[in-house]
C-alpha cells in the first residue's frame, strides 16, 4: 500500500495528467471528458459546448488542457462571446459573474480544467459564437479563431 501512494504522488508530481490532443484526462485527474467543438489555441487544447439555461440565457462550457509542459495563464474572462439571432443579428453576450469572481488563473503543464459560463444577453439566441484569441498571452499559430456552436437542449 505504501508503495502504491508513492507511486500515485510521482505521478501526480510529474504532470497534470493531460495529454495533448486526447481532450480528456486519466482517473487518477479526475477522469475528466471534453465534450463539444474541439479547437487548439497555443498550447491550450479547447472544447466548447453551447447550451440552453433553465433560464432564457444560454450557457458555455469550455474545457480546456494545456498540452505544454510549461504552465501558462488563461484569462476566461478575455473571450469575446456573440450570440447569432433570428435574421442573422449579431449582440454581444457578458458572462454572468455579479461577485467579480472570476480572475486570470494558472494552468499547470499537462494540467485540465473546466468552466461553466452563464451567458447575459443571449435569450433567444439560434448559436454562440466564441473567440479564444486572447485568453491566453502568448501567440498562437494562424489568425485569431472564432467558432460558432448550435445551442443544444441541456442535459439532465
Amino acid at each position: 500500500m505504501h508503495k502504491l501512494a508513492i507511486a500515485l504522488l510521482a505521478t501526480t508530481a510529474c504532470g497534470g495528467g493531460y495529454k495533448a490532443d486526447s481532450y480528456s484526462t486519466n482517473w487518477i485527474h479526475g477522469n475528466l471528458q471534453f465534450p463539444g467543438t474541439r479547437i487548439t489555441h497555443g498550447c491550450l487544447d479547447i472544447a466548447l459546448r453551447a447550451q440552453y439555461g433553465i433560464e432564457a440565457d444560454p450557457i458555455l462550457d469550455i474545457s480546456f488542457g494545456n498540452r505544454c509542459v510549461q504552465p501558462m495563464r488563461v484569462d476566461l474572462r478575455q473571450l469575446e462571446i456573440s450570440g447569432v439571432f433570428a435574421n442573422s443579428e449579431r449582440r454581444k453576450l457578458q458572462i454572468l459573474d455579479p461577485r467579480d469572481e472570476m480572475r486570470r488563473g494558472l494552468l499547470g503543464g499537462n494540467a485540465a480544467g473546466k468552466e461553466r459560463l452563464e451567458l447575459v444577453g443571449g435569450a433567444g439566441a439560434l448559436q454562440v459564437c466564441v473567440s479564444v484569441a486572447e485568453i491566453i498571452a502568448s501567440p498562437s499559430d494562424g489568425p485569431p479563431q472564432e467558432t460558432c456552436l448550435p445551442l443544444v437542449q441541456r442535459a439532465s
